[in-house]
């Protein structure tokens, strides 16, 4: 479950091992696997097994052997940080959420109910060519990443007798750009990563794309502020039934 981005419903368990919980998550699936992240070495940085179902607990319990365990004194204390990080967190997160949806009008997937994500993932809407529109925002210095680079599809779906639908999954991840948030993210910080997507939404006309009342009162007031030869905003979706295509 990439980085927290992503919640499957439904699911027997779910693994966020590059990530950490949310604190009072009121419904879990049987089991949930999350990440401790301690310092001591990277193969003994532990994990957090998380249960609903008390009897596979008990089974798993009755399994686990003394070097299974990662040390308590520094897990204890991982886990008393979390309430206070994941206060900053969640803030964090909402505050780039609210600036890309007020400032740049792009969808964003909703936030996940049981795991701190490690970025808010907005989508490049369909009018605007993939490639075209992650230059743009490389361009800006924008601290964002296409998802594909972190997560391709796995090599497996690519075979005949992989995932039946691999093409439409690969068209649908294209579509997002990850967006990095972290907890001590100043307010500077989240405006820069948030300030690349709206300049790239705005050149290539899809700034707004989830509010085409507002992009319509936007580009009728390039129209007045600058004529109609102007160069300025043009929205590429349809506004009020109508489609303009900067024409």
């Amino acid at each position: 479950m990439l980085r927290g981005l992503w919640q499957p419903r439904d699911a027997a368990w779910l693994d966020f091992a590059d990530t950490l919980p949310i604190p009072g998550a009121a419904e879990r699936p049987a089991v949930t696997l999350f990440g401790l992240h301690l310092p001591d070495a990277a193969d003994r940085s532990g994990a957090l097994l998380a249960f609903s179902d008390e009897a596979l607990y008990a089974e798993v319990k009755a399994l686990r052997q003394p070097a299974d365990c990662p040390n308590a004194a520094q897990a204890f204390a991982q886990c008393e940080r979390l309430p206070e990080l994941a206060e900053r967190q969640s803030a964090n997160l909402a505050e780039t959420r609210r600036g890309l949806r007020e400032a740049a009008g792009l969808a964003t997937h909703e936030p996940n109910c049981l795991a701190l994500a490690t970025a808010v993932a907005v989508q490049i809407p369909p009018e605007c060519d993939v490639a075209t529109f992650y230059a743009y925002v490389e361009q800006e210095n924008t601290p964002v990443r296409w998802l594909p680079q972190i997560q391709p599809l796995h090599y497996a779906a690519l075979r005949a007798d992989g995932a039946p639908d691999h093409r439409g999954t690969a068209a649908n991840l294209a579509r997002w750009l990850y967006v990095p948030v972290g907890p001590d993210y100043t307010f500077e910080e989240i405006k820069h990563g948030v300030l690349g997507i709206v300049k790239t939404a705005e050149y290539l006309g899809v700034r707004w794309r989830s509010n085409p009342a507002h992009a319509a009162e936007y580009a009728a007031l390039m129209d007045q502020t600058y004529g109609a030869g102007h160069d300025a905003y043009r929205p590429l979706f349809a506004l009020d039934g109508a489609f303009a295509a900067g024409d």
